[in-house]
């Protein structure tokens, strides 16, 4: 869980966690980064490559440089499942889940809708 404030190297680092782990059936959850001035796109292009390269399901909490991610993912950035709203992404990721699921949070999701997923 990096759900306080995500960085490239955060989620660089949940991805790589994800990937050791022995579940088979991975989610993560992604809030796009607002700290980065002049150099937001060319991070989210990267983490958009990064989270295409994953084998985890991908849910996008907010759409902040959606165009950006999408160039990072190319064609796999169709399979990311883009959600505004609080309450539609814990009823999705909790829909899509089960007792093997593991879901990794990178960013800041509202405290509410965390406890939702999380218990």
């Amino acid at each position: 869980d990096d759900s306080y404030s995500a960085s490239e190297l955060s989620v660089q680092n949940v991805l790589d966690q994800l990937e050791v782990m022995p579940h088979k059936d991975k989610r993560i959850i992604f809030v796009p980064i607002i700290e980065l001035g002049k150099e937001a796109a060319t991070v989210h292009k990267r983490l958009g490559e990064m989270l295409a390269k994953s084998k985890a399901k991908v849910y996008i909490f907010g759409v902040r440089n959606k165009k950006d991610i999408i160039k990072g993912a190319k064609q796999k950035a169709n399979q990311f499942i883009w959600i505004e709203n609080p309450s539609q992404l814990a009823s999705q990721v909790l829909r899509d889940s089960n007792q093997n699921t593991v879901i990794a949070i990178a960013g800041r999701i509202p405290e509410s809708t965390h406890q939702e997923i999380v218990t």
